[in-house]
């Protein structure tokens, strides 16, 4: 089974693409060991791509990373 998400982050304040806090949240995917990149025309984009097999297990183990970035993420 593959795997692909993507998604924009954008500033709560202004509404606007934010390529700072784009690069926020994929230093704290790191730190939970989930591979993402910021890409897009503003660097606003996050993009997760596991390998191509993959898993329900491992598709588990990187939606549990995940939450947990987003929580973080959402607390800053």
């Amino acid at each position: 089974m593959g795997l692909a998400i993507a998604f924009d982050i954008v500033d709560p304040l202004s509404k606007l693409p934010s390529d700072k806090l784009a690069k926020i949240f994929v230093s704290q995917c790191l730190e939970e060991h989930v591979i993402s990149y910021a890409c897009g025309v503003n660097f606003n984009s996050v993009k997760i791509i596991p390998s191509l097999v993959v898993t329900n297990e491992e598709i588990d183990i990187i939606v549990r990373d995940l939450v947990n970035v987003c929580k973080d993420f959402m607390t800053m």
